[in-house]
């Protein structure tokens, strides 16, 4: 087998790894962490969110010339930059070219024996829960009540191990390694620089225990190196709680009559448990803009809100203007009454407006009641009258 090509494979798919503090790889290349001396004899490695392969240059502090040396990619988003000779020890400062470039300082040590270091653990399991179904509450839009917010109803628990890892090796022997954990039961493998923060899973069914392998591979000749001693890692369920679907648990806070305007089936009671000081306003008082508006209905047995009246010419109220037949039907506009003026030789039409609170579409003594595009074209016409007249 081809040094680390077996570590290309369905690496990290459908699974989580958590290095340091779990930061997602750098949009651009960066030296993972300038603060780990180099050996001399030793390579950088570095980070990046895409494939292509970074133009690197390293130049030292102290003389300022520029060092030969080449990149190689190690696996996925990691890649490897080695001097074509030792380097002196000192500082350098590498420079990752390009429109996105990062630059790092680096101090580079003695030489020293590259070879896999000890490494020991301390595993534990620990559980994530995953949303099955959502609770959903309702607003009420002032005529209907409509799906809203949504929180977890139900979930299930899915384990991750976690190895722990520590060395009494120099840092800077054991960031010349990269690692991997694979799930044995999936083959699913895990990259990441040496970390105790590093986990894998998560694990699709509950088990009496969860196992990983643990290696190593040198970002020199990507060579790679069991861990018989961590091989295979296993952490037994234990006392953990059975990882079946539960309910997913409600704080008050969801229940909020601001957040949550009506609750999910299953969960009135304790909504009006919540929301009880809405019991201190009289119906009247109980409206959306106080959260208050449903407690009657939810909570006291009382029917929907009655929607708010019509709008109507320009008032609320249950009835028309009195010189417009509500019979009518139509939307609010201005009537336009067009007469012929005898004097135009032209017979032009003459625009005279009575107001607005109409409806398209009513027709009352004679006048024609028009959209409001209407009253704009009469206006043309009167214009065009008046500069025909001077």
């Amino acid at each position: 087998m081809a040094p680390g090509a077996d570590w290309d494979m369905a690496a990290g798919v459908g699974g989580s790894v958590q290095a340091g503090a779990g930061a997602p790889p750098a949009p651009t290349f960066s030296v993972l962490d300038p603060t780990i001396p180099i050996p001399s004899n030793g390579s950088i490695l570095l980070q990046a969110g895409n494939d292509e392969a970074p133009v690197i240059e390293v130049i030292a502090h102290e003389s300022g010339t520029s060092i030969a040396g080449s990149i190689r990619h190690v696996t996925l988003s990691y890649w490897a930059w080695k001097a074509d000779a030792p380097l002196a020890p000192g500082g350098y400062s590498v420079d990752v070219l390009g429109d996105f470039g990062t630059t790092a300082s680096i101090t580079v040590i003695e030489a020293m024996a590259i070879e896999p270091p000890p490494i020991a653990s301390a595993p534990e399991l620990s559980v994530a829960y995953t949303v099955v179904s959502l609770h959903s509450c309702r607003r009420w839009t002032g005529t209907e009540l409509i799906e809203d917010a949504s929180f977890a109803a139900t979930e299930i628990g899915q384990p991750y191990v976690k190895p722990r890892l520590y060395s009494t090796a120099p840092p800077a022997l054991v960031h010349q390694f990269l690692y991997a954990l694979s799930m044995v039961d999936s083959g699913l493998r895990y990259h990441f620089p040496f970390s105790a923060a590093v986990q894998a899973g998560p694990y699709a069914t509950q088990a009496d225990e969860y196992c990983v392998r643990f290696e190593a591979m040198d970002l020199t000749m990507s060579a790679i190196h069991p861990y018989a001693e961590l091989t295979p890692l296993c952490v037994p369920h234990g006392s953990l709680p059975d990882l079946a679907e539960r309910n997913a648990e409600v704080s008050d806070s969801m229940l909020d009559r601001f957040v949550c305007h009506d609750p999910p089936p299953g969960l009135a009671d304790r909504w009006c448990t919540v929301n009880r000081s809405c019991a201190d306003l009289a119906p009247a008082s109980r409206t959306i803009g106080n959260g208050c508006v449903l407690y009657g209905h939810t909570c006291l047995g009382e029917d929907l809100p009655d929607p708010p009246p019509p709008i109507v010419g320009g008032m609320t109220g249950g009835s028309a203007p009195p010189d417009v037949d509500p019979s009518t039907g139509g939307t609010q506009s201005t009537t336009m009454t067009m007469t012929t003026d005898p004097e135009d030789a032209m017979d032009r039409p003459r625009l005279v407006t009575s107001g607005c609170g109409c409806f398209i579409g009513a027709h009352r003594g004679g006048a024609t009641t028009g959209a409001p595009w209407l009253f704009a074209f009469g206006m043309f016409l009167v214009v065009q009258r008046a500069l025909r007249r001077r």
